[in-house]
């Protein structure tokens, strides 16, 4: 007897993703759902306070040099080139 595949939901796959640093629109994609239902989803598990923003998490990615502590962090992006 072998166990049934399981497989996870669209909500559970997508937090894994942008866990794993995703951008939204490629975790859709890779879920074959729509960019706008991801937005959704992630803002029903900010609510649920299952999931919050890099920015909103951190606080440094508004500065206006990226510091080094952030190389490598999906939501860092360089203002200073």
């Amino acid at each position: 007897m072998t166990a049934a595949p399981t497989r996870d939901s669209s909500f559970a796959s997508l937090l894994a993703a942008v866990r794993r640093g995703q951008t939204v629109g490629a975790a859709a994609r890779e879920l074959a759902i729509s960019v706008d239902l991801a937005d959704a989803m992630l803002d029903e598990a900010k609510r649920l306070g299952l999931a919050v923003s890099a920015r909103e998490a951190c606080g440094t990615c508004s500065a206006p040099v990226t510091p080094a502590s952030c190389l490598g962090c999906p939501a860092a992006t360089r203002t200073d080139e």
